[in-house]
């Protein structure tokens, strides 16, 4: 299998070999860092988005934009390798560097993601974000971090990524659970969406609405594991997790909460924009709760 974007974003990349799918610690509690801090340890915090007053002390900030553009017509598509590249090494992002990004959680999920699929080795979200860092009292900085360059190596991690011909070849097989992190009126059909020219779902997908994933809209941390795991839970004998939305970006944390469970997962990222693009495509319409998967 191999995407159709891939090639821009491919060249010049080592692919690391597939490995078996393990938990991977990949949120981590404010806890957790003051205690890494305190022990010595460096880390590069990522804010996305704006720097105001008020962030983590030593922050850099990255947009969205800065990894994610616009590829035939869809929104949200990883940049071209050598734009990444750039993006994080001038901010101090490189293979030797210990990583925690947050920021509003969908686009903090998608600046991990990309350097998950870029396989940095040791990149971690934030749980909870700033919002619960400020909620724990935790100490907060004013001055943006003087970082240099630092050397970073993709590698590129294609079996985490998948494409609708690979989808569509296995719409039938009970060894693939699709899931869908868009909202329910979306998922069903009955809620239009941008770009969706055929509204429903990929046939036989799940339904797990990204929010789903979090506490709360005041609490963005990750619910407890254990109903993570039932949300997500895959059936008897399926071995791999598709998680798409429209466009990639709702799913980047479905992705990203089935990367810290162990699960098996792959990204379609042109997702549903593009499914629902193209008539040779089946489409299901429905409630979440009415697919046999």
């Amino acid at each position: 299998m191999r995407c159709r974007w891939l090639p821009v974003l491919a060249a010049g990349i080592t692919a690391l070999p597939v490995a078996s799918a393990a938990a991977q610690g990949v949120f981590v509690s404010p806890g957790q860092v003051e205690a890494e801090l305190a022990a010595g340890r460096r880390l590069r915090f990522v804010q996305v988005g704006q720097l105001d007053a008020g962030h983590i002390a030593g922050s850099v900030t990255l947009a969205v934009t800065d990894v994610a553009v616009t590829r035939d017509g869809i929104p949200n598509e990883l940049r071209a390798l050598a734009e990444l590249d750039e993006a994080f090494e001038s901010r101090g992002i490189g293979d030797s560097v210990s990583v925690v990004v947050y920021g509003d959680p969908l686009a903090a999920a998608r600046v991990w993601l990309t350097l998950d699929l870029l396989g940095h080795p040791d990149a971690r979200l934030l749980d909870g974000g700033l919002t619960r860092w400020k909620a724990e009292g935790r100490a907060l900085g004013e001055v943006a971090a003087k970082v240099s360059r630092s050397p970073f190596t993709p590698r590129l991690r294609q079996d985490r990524l998948t494409d609708a011909a690979w989808i569509q070849a296995r719409l039938a097989d009970p060894a693939v659970l699709l899931v869908d992190a868009r909202p329910p009126g979306e998922y069903a059909g009955t809620q239009q969406s941008v770009q969706v020219p055929r509204p429903g779902h990929i046939p036989g997908a799940r339904s797990v609405f990204w929010r789903r994933l979090l506490q709360s809209d005041s609490l963005p941390a990750l619910r407890d594991r254990a109903e993570l795991r039932q949300l997500l839970a895959l059936p008897p004998g399926a071995a791999d997790l598709v998680a798409y939305c429209r466009t990639g970006y709702m799913a980047s944390m479905l992705y990203a909460v089935a990367r810290e469970l162990g699960l098996p997962v792959k990204l379609y990222d042109p997702s549903f924009v593009e499914w629902s693009g193209r008539g040779d495509l089946p489409v299901e319409q429905g409630p979440p709760g009415t697919t046999t998967r």
